[in-house]
């Protein structure tokens, strides 16, 4: 149980970690809004075929 508890909070750790980052460098938000557009652009496309 407690290694479970462990994992859990390091991965809020970590995403929180992150998500502070992209709220608090606009160039580090401005590349993951890029990625996550070529991302999308991309899957639009496969479906297209």
């Amino acid at each position: 149980m407690e290694a479970f508890e462990d994992a859990v909070l390091a991965a809020y750790e970590n995403h929180k970690s992150m998500s502070e980052q992209v709220m608090g460098k606009g160039h580090v938000k401005k590349a993951m809004l890029s990625m996550l557009l070529d991302m999308v652009y991309q899957g639009f496309e496969e479906q297209r075929g």
